[in-house]
């Protein structure tokens, strides 16, 4: 006699189902550590494109200013 309670390899059709939940939230967690990752890289290269284009305006105005006093001791000069 087959007992209905038993499933495959004398586990129970309880424990298989709390096994199959078990990785469903397996599969679960592991989508959402990728998608994680996936928002850290992307903050990540917003703040290294805010930060370059930040350094790149202090460049400018750094030879905005040079040029200024350059200009203004140029003339004094003269």
């Amino acid at each position: 006699m087959i007992n209905p309670y038993v499933c495959d390899f004398g586990v129970t059709c309880e424990q298989e189902k709390k096994l199959e939940g078990v990785e469903a939230e397996l599969q679960q967690s592991q989508s959402d550590l990728q998608l994680a990752f996936k928002r850290i890289a992307d903050l990540q290269s917003t703040l290294e494109d805010e930060i370059q284009h930040d350094s790149d305006e202090e460049y400018s105005d750094d030879r905005s200013i040079n040029y200024v006093l350059t200009y203004l001791l140029l003339n004094q000069c003269r």
